[in-house]
């Protein structure tokens, strides 16, 4: 992962925990994520969000389950390219 997008996820990342943390609802979240982080969202079965390299899906909630699962694979991504310098 470059280091530009590597500061992507991390940005994206913490927007979504800071958000989170506001109790914003998840659909504004995920609006935010696709105007001001280029993510893209699509609604199906599965419902994808993807931002910065990193996507998550779910075939029953695109909603706050989508958006914790999709923060959790961005944490373990960033651990990761941390960790591999």
């Amino acid at each position: 992962m470059t280091p530009v997008m590597l500061a992507r996820l991390c940005a994206a990342s913490d927007f979504v925990l800071d958000e989170i943390r506001k109790a914003t609802p998840a659909e504004e979240i995920i609006a935010a994520l696709v105007a001001d982080h280029r993510a893209t969202f699509r609604r199906g079965d599965p419902t994808v969000l993807r931002v910065a390299g990193v996507s998550a899906s779910c075939t029953h909630d695109a909603g706050s389950y989508l958006l914790d699962r999709w923060r959790a694979n961005a944490v373990n991504k960033i651990v990761m390219e941390k960790a591999n310098g």
